[in-house]
């Protein structure tokens, strides 16, 4: 377990950043432009990914809302505030659904309490990011009293499931 936990948070943000890391070399990407004589791939062949590239906000409304889960990590996004139209960088959780139906979705959630809750366990180990091993059913538990100030956030149980992985 101590090989695979994370200590901090540099080491969570390397995890997270790693998932994104390049999967081509800088030779590969500097000989792979549009503009070079090479003959294009045909496309028509190419097998799509199973996860999208476009990712949603996820702010559950109903107690009991929940998505079961693979963490990717912890990432800064830019999100518009609800009053005042301001884009604010804010660190979000950043996750993929796989849907009853069998569709991939990827949800990012900018709730400071879901976002803690997150780090935490992925500097405990308990997740590791961008990974089969650590699936997790996060369920919306409603709004509930801030203990340092009169405002309301919203709360989450964060539950981690048990899969058989081939």
């Amino acid at each position: 377990m101590a090989s695979t936990q994370i200590a901090n948070k540099e080491q969570a943000k390397a995890v997270s950043t790693a998932v994104h890391a390049q999967r081509f070399t800088d030779e590969q990407i500097a000989a792979s432009g549009l503009h070079s004589d090479a003959e294009l791939p045909a496309l028509a062949e190419a097998k799509a990914a199973p996860v999208p590239l476009s990712v949603e906000y996820w702010s559950p409304e109903t107690e009991g809302e929940s998505k079961r889960c693979w963490i990717l990590g912890i990432e800064d996004r830019e999100i518009a505030d609800m009053e005042t139209g301001e884009l604010k960088q804010l660190e979000s959780v950043l996750f993929v659904e796989q849907t009853a139906e069998g569709q991939i979705k990827r949800w990012f959630c900018a709730s400071k309490i879901l976002v803690a809750n997150i780090k935490d366990a992925i500097q405990r180990g308990e997740i590791i990011p961008a990974s089969r091993l650590t699936p997790v059913q996060i369920r919306y538990t409603g709004l509930a009293k801030n203990s340092r100030n009169a405002f309301k956030s919203k709360r989450f149980e964060i539950l981690p499931l048990v899969v058989s992985i081939q």
